[in-house]
């Protein structure tokens, strides 16, 4: 088994309310939780259990009991189930309590039934309600998700549907302007079987070989069936007027070990009044 890539500790709050009105609460504390990893992509050499632990910690200074819930996320995404979680994914304990700055740890396993071709994806969410003055409560989630595929189960597919530029003003916080960037939007479909992270670069250039070199990092997934628009940043204010050269390059198996190449070249004009135009794709 190769796990791909475990982020880093990362603590992310979804408040849900339990009344059907929006209610702003001042002075109130929520407990925190924080777990590791919260993104777990596997590649599975062979049959058999995959096993692995999740580290969750209460950054609280108050107790909290924990619920453990696990979602079908492909199904949420592409709108296509597959199969039933209680099949591959095993999540135990499911309900625990934690001492405030106290950490366990939760084993979860991975077993994807031999006769089972595709890439199955969920989402393990851990989970804390406290209860306020009222009839409401709060719910606090971090979400952490899992993916795990057989390596003569993958189908590597993609092609880039359309691009767009534009330039955007970037203000601080007393509406001053301090920048404008220029952003480059391309629209990557997914057309194999597994999700996708592509990274790359983008190399911009002008008629007199002056060349920038723009990293294009690993982002947001993109699900079979779907395509997500990525945004490459030029961080370059004073461009001057005239025509211009992109040439994308991306890898997107990179992440499964797996050279697949992907580019696009395309031709774009800056104008006089600093705005941008694409010429050629």
């Amino acid at each position: 088994m190769r796990i791909l890539r475990n982020h880093a500790i990362k603590t992310i709050k979804t408040i849900f309310l339990s009344l059907s009105f929006f209610l702003i609460l001042q002075n109130v504390s929520f407990a925190g939780i924080a777990v590791e990893p919260t993104i777990i992509e596997m590649v599975l050499e062979s049959e058999g259990s995959n096993a692995g632990v999740y580290t969750i910690r209460n950054e609280g200074d108050a107790g909290v009991s924990i619920k453990v819930e696990i979602e079908d996320w492909l199904a949420l995404k592409t709108g296509v189930a597959g199969i039933p979680l209680s099949d591959w994914l095993k999540v135990e304990p499911m309900e625990f309590d934690l001492g405030p700055k106290e950490e366990k740890q939760v084993n979860y396993t991975v077993n994807i039934p031999k006769d089972y071709n595709k890439e199955v994806v969920a989402m393990v969410f851990f989970g804390t309600t406290e209860k306020y003055e009222g009839d409401y409560s709060i719910t606090s989630r971090i979400g952490a998700s899992i993916y795990a595929v057989r390596t003569g189960n993958i189908n590597l597919d993609c092609s880039i549907k359309n691009m767009e530029i534009r330039r955007q003003e970037m203000k601080d916080e007393a509406g001053n302007v301090t920048g404008i960037p220029t952003i480059f939007n391309f629209d990557i479909e997914n057309t194999g079987n597994v999700h996708l992270r592509p990274t790359g670069n983008l190399i911009i250039s002008q008629a007199d070989n002056t060349t920038y070199d723009i990293d294009v990092p690993r982002d947001f997934a993109i699900y079979p069936g779907l395509d997500v628009w990525y945004a490459v940043r030029w961080d370059k204010m004073d461009i001057a007027p005239g025509k211009y050269r992109g040439d994308l390059k991306l890898n997107y198996g990179n992440m499964y070990n797996i050279t697949k190449i992907i580019e696009k070249s395309f031709e774009f004009e800056v104008k006089k009044d600093g705005t941008v135009a694409l010429i050629k794709q």
